[in-house]
């Protein structure tokens, strides 16, 4: 067995030793399970109907409100302007007909931004020095993780959010690596600091990456770039919002829209003309106010929809209905593949006791650069959610998940000497590793008919 398994592997190894071969297997998996059939179920998923409704508030310039920051409202709004339409609204439940509304256009551009995703945390791993097949498997445990699967089907902001957030990650690194070529390291940090300054856009929670940025930076002593990024952000996000009251022309009072909104210092809000640059500048701390107060108000948090907290969720332990089928016989949950996220979830564990008993050991901190950026990065995007006192759901962990599976090959080793050790046999230590991985795959098939409604 021992000598079938080392030819195997080895067969295995050299037909993957080259990026072209990844990259036709990558985005050739990631498009067969993110882009077909996405005019199914014809209704809305979950938050799909708050989405499809800001749209159709944006196109026929009606203001509103939001927690969050426009992004991509705004772009949801440009696609769905190219397609007319005569829908002025959706009731807010799920399982709603969508009308006219072009929702298989918008599922399409985010369909296509997670066909990408898996690709580009192919290109993050091999700029660590990844060889080949780890940046593979790194890349293919997004392609089957059948939570990010469904958020790149569905009229939802947070695939885009990962794909900015990682984009900005990618080029940061890449900048380093190119410091003798000063146009090219320029350019690469203006990308990760629009990539960031979009990513902000959209939702607050990308400002945790940000600190990761700057440490990339930091490591290689480029201090203008640490200043280049944090202004960059902050000019892209103002320019954001200032383009959004631009879809306003006429301003007037706010809607709501959504029920737990309802409060008078909401409705009482009035947007600025959009023309009017000067009131568009002086209301941006009113409406920052607003979204602030409404981010941390009791009141609204109590009639949010409840789910389990952070605690549950590196375990695979938070699961959301997206859509049960008039018929109550299909349905569609939201949960990550259980058992990667379970696999994952035991990996940072390991990593963190292996890392104190080295300290207490040798006395020194035991893992290189890469690996610190890697878990500092898992820390920031995950930790601060324990802090925020208002309904959080699993999707929150998809950056910090990204991190994680960005950590992998870097822990897996220790794991296989560690099961090596244990066993007295490596090789049955490295058929445990490739049977795991294997187990993802099956994991996947299993739980897919709740992933696609079938």
């Amino acid at each position: 067995m021992s000598v079938f398994f080392t030819r195997a592997e080895s067969w295995m190894k050299a037909h993957t030793l080259h990026d072209k071969h990844w990259i036709i297997m990558i985005i050739l998996l990631s498009a067969l399970l993110r882009l077909p059939f996405l005019s199914y179920p014809d209704r809305t998923l979950f938050d799909e109907v708050i989405y499809t409704n800001f749209a159709v508030h944006i196109v026929h310039e009606e203001p509103f409100f939001d927690i969050h920051p426009p992004l991509a409202r705004i772009i949801f709004a440009g696609i769905a302007h190219n397609s007319p339409f005569e829908l002025w609204g959706l009731p807010m439940e799920t399982n709603k007909q969508f009308g006219d509304f072009p929702y298989e256009t918008l599922r399409l551009f985010i369909a296509l931004l997670g066909t990408l995703l898996p690709l580009l945390l192919y290109l993050i791993g091999r700029l660590l020095k990844y060889p080949p097949y780890a940046a593979g498997v790194v890349a293919l445990f997004v392609v089957f993780d059948n939570a990010l699967v469904l958020y790149s089907r569905s009229i939802l902001p947070d695939t885009l959010l990962l794909f900015l957030n990682f984009l900005g990650f990618a080029a940061a690194i890449a900048a380093i690596q190119v410091s003798n070529k000063k146009k090219y390291r320029t350019a690469l940090v203006l990308l990760s600091g629009i990539a960031l300054g979009l990513a902000f856009s959209i939702k607050w929670t990308a400002l945790a990456m940000l600190p990761i940025i700057w440490m990339i930076f930091l490591t290689a002593r480029m201090y203008r770039a640490i200043v280049m990024t944090g202004i960059i952000v902050a000019l892209s996000y103002l320019f954001i919002f200032s383009i959004y009251f631009t879809n306003f022309p006429q301003g007037g009072a706010v809607d709501p829209v959504l029920y737990p909104y309802n409060k008078p210092w909401i409705a009482n809000m009035s947007f600025p003309q959009g023309t009017d640059i000067t009131g568009i500048i002086t209301y941006l701390p009113e409406i920052h106010s607003a979204m602030l107060r409404a981010n941390s108000d009791p009141d609204i948090a109590k009639v949010t929809l409840q789910s389990a907290g952070p605690l549950s969720w590196p375990a695979a332990r938070s699961s959301l209905t997206f859509w049960i089928s008039d018929d109550g016989e299909h349905t569609i949950v939201l949960r990550g593949n259980e058992f990667l996220w379970f696999l994952t979830f035991f990996m940072i564990l390991f990593e963190i006791g292996w890392i104190a008993m080295r300290i207490v050991h040798t006395r020194r901190w035991p893992i290189g650069r890469t690996e610190t950026i890697l878990l500092l990065g898992y820390i920031l995007n995950y930790a601060p959610f324990f802090l925020i006192h208002r309904p959080m759901y699993l999707y929150h962990y998809f950056t910090a998940f990204l991190f994680l599976l960005l950590l992998v090959p870097l822990i897996a080793p220790r794991i296989e000497s560690c099961i090596g050790s244990i066993t007295k046999d490596r090789t049955l230590a490295r058929v445990i590793i490739y049977f795991s991985v294997l187990l993802v795959l099956v994991n996947f098939l299993l739980a897919s008919p709740v992933t696609y409604g079938f």
